[in-house]
C-alpha cells in the first residue's frame, strides 16, 4: 500500500485495515460457525472447519478488495463519497496494489477451496467456482451484482445457503434440509430444526 509514513499519513498497516474492511469479516465466518455446529461431533474435523473458515475469510477479502477496485474505477466512488474511506478512491493506495490483493487473496482462498475439495470430490469444485466468480462479479465485470439491486440476494445466497449447507456438507458429505431452514443454533439446542432427525 502507500510507503510514506508521514505523521498526515496512516501507516501501510492501517490502509490495509481500511482496505479490508475487518467489521464485515463476521459475515463470512458465521455462517461457516453454524454450519460448523450442525455437524455431529462424531463427524466434526477441525481442519475442514480451520480450511472452510480460511476459504471464506479470504473470499470475503476478496469481495471488499474488488469493491474498492471497481467502484473507483467505474466512478461509483468520487470525492464526494459519504462513509468509511475508499483507499483506491481516496489515493491511500494504487490500484495496482488493490488489484494485487484481490488476486493474493483470491489465490489464498482458491487454496483452501481445494483442500475441501480434496476432502470431499469433485462436485463442491463447481460450488467454488460460483463462489470465485460470485467475489469477482459482485463489483465487477460486465453486469456487476452490486449495481443491479441483487447484492442483498448475492449475500443471501453465497454467505447465507452456501455458506451453511457448504460447510456442513464438507464433514457429513450429506444435505439435509434441516440445515437449509435453520436460523439460529447451538450444539445439541437447535432451535426450530435438528440436524440429526
Amino acid at each position: 500500500m502507500s510507503n510514506s509514513n508521514t505523521p498526515n499519513t496512516p501507516s501501510a498497516i492501517s490502509i490495509f485495515g481500511l482496505a479490508i474492511r475487518p467489521k464485515t469479516l463476521p459475515a463470512s465466518l458465521s455462517p461457516v460457525l453454524l454450519g460448523s455446529v450442525l455437524v455431529p461431533s462424531e463427524q466434526l474435523n477441525l481442519l475442514l472447519v480451520l480450511a472452510a473458515f480460511g476459504c471464506a475469510l479470504c473470499l470475503q477479502i476478496s469481495v471488499n478488495l474488488a469493491n474498492d477496485f471497481f467502484d473507483a474505477k467505474n466512478g461509483i466512488d468520487t470525492a464526494n463519497r459519504v462513509g468509511p474511506t475508499r483507499v483506491t478512491q481516496s489515493g491511500l493506495a494504487s490500484s495496482q496494489q488493490v488489484a494485487t490483493g484481490i488476486v493474493v487473496f483470491l489465490v489464498l482462498g482458491i487454496t483452501c477451496g481445494l483442500a475441501l475439495v480434496a476432502h470431499t470430490g469433485w462436485p463442491l469444485l463447481g460450488i467454488g467456482v460460483l463462489c470465485v466468480l460470485g467475489a469477482v462479479g459482485y463489483s465487477g465485470g460486465p453486469y456487476p451484482i452490486a449495481s443491479h439491486a441483487l447484492g442483498e440476494a448475492a449475500v443471501l445466497f453465497f454467505f447465507g445457503w452456501v455458506a451453511v449447507i457448504g460447510s456442513y456438507y464438507v464433514h457429513t458429505l450429506t444435505f439435509t434440509w434441516t440445515v437449509f431452514f435453520c436460523r439460529d443454533s447451538l450444539r445439541g439446542n437447535i432451535v426450530g430444526c435438528n440436524a440429526s432427525e
